[in-house]
C-alpha cells in the first residue's frame, strides 16, 4: 500500500473523530451524581485552620507543649548511645593529628600548610584542663568527678546522659553535653567515667571504674 494511502486513512480518522459534531455530541445521559469542581485556596485554608485552633485553645496548648518539650531537651538532651559503665579499665594514647586534604592558607592568603602535611593541633594549642566524661544520672560517677577535681584541679565536665542544668546548679560550674556523641566517637571512648588529659603531643585517655 502506498505511503499516501496510510496518511489519507489517518486524516479521515481524525476528521471522523473531531470533525463530525453529530457523532461526538450525542447525549449519553448522566452516569451518576456529579459535583461542581471547587478549587480551595491553600493559604486561606491554612489561615482558617489556624483561626479555628486559636479560637478553640488548641494553638495555645500546642505552643505550651512545644515549649515544654524544648525545655526538657535543654535540661536532658538525648543520651549518647553505645557508651557503657566502665567494667574493665582501659588507658590509651590518642594522636589528634590530621592530614591536610588540601593546601591551607591563612586569612591573608599565605600558604601555611601544604596538602598532605600532618598537623598536630597540640603544636599550636594545649588542652588547658582535663576533660571528664560521665553519666550524669549515675551518682557514683558524679561523685567521682567531684573527687577528680580535688585531685587534679579544675576540669571540663561533659555528660553523655543526665540533667545538664540541674548539675550545673548543684556543682556551681559549667556542665557540657556530648551532643550526638561527637566527642566519644572522635576519641574512641566506649566506657565512662573517662578522663582526657594532655601528655606531650598526644592525649592520654583513661576509662575508669568507680566504686558503688
Amino acid at each position: 500500500m502506498p505511503r499516501w494511502a496510510g496518511s489519507m486513512r489517518l486524516m479521515w480518522c481524525v476528521l471522523f473523530l473531531f470533525g463530525n459534531q453529530h457523532v461526538m455530541a450525542k447525549d449519553l445521559g448522566v452516569m451518576g451524581r456529579t459535583y461542581p469542581i471547587i478549587e480551595t485556596d491553600l493559604i486561606q485554608f491554612i489561615t482558617d485552620k489556624v483561626k479555628r485552633m486559636q479560637n478553640g485553645g488548641e494553638l495555645s496548648n500546642l505552643r505550651e507543649s512545644l515549649k515544654k518539650h524544648s525545655q526538657e531537651r535543654i535540661e536532658r538532651p538525648l543520651p549518647v548511645s553505645g557508651i557503657a559503665r566502665t567494667t574493665i579499665e582501659r588507658s590509651f594514647n590518642f594522636d589528634p593529628s590530621i592530614v591536610a586534604a588540601e593546601h591551607i592558607y591563612d586569612h591573608q592568603g599565605s600558604l601555611i600548610h601544604l596538602k598532605g602535611t600532618r598537623i598536630n593541633p597540640l603544636d599550636q594549642v594545649s588542652l588547658s584542663k582535663p576533660i571528664l566524661i560521665i553519666d550524669g544520672d549515675d551518682k557514683h560517677q558524679v561523685e567521682w568527678a567531684i573527687n577528680q577535681e580535688k585531685q587534679i584541679g579544675e576540669s571540663k565536665l561533659v555528660l553523655i546522659k543526665g540533667p545538664v542544668i540541674s548539675l550545673r546548679k548543684s556543682l556551681h560550674k559549667n556542665v557540657f553535653f556530648d551532643q550526638q556523641g561527637v566527642l566519644c566517637k572522635r576519641f574512641g571512648i566506649k566506657q565512662v567515667p573517662a578522663r582526657i588529659q594532655q601528655q606531650g603531643k598526644a592525649l592520654l585517655i583513661d576509662e575508669m571504674k568507680v566504686s558503688t
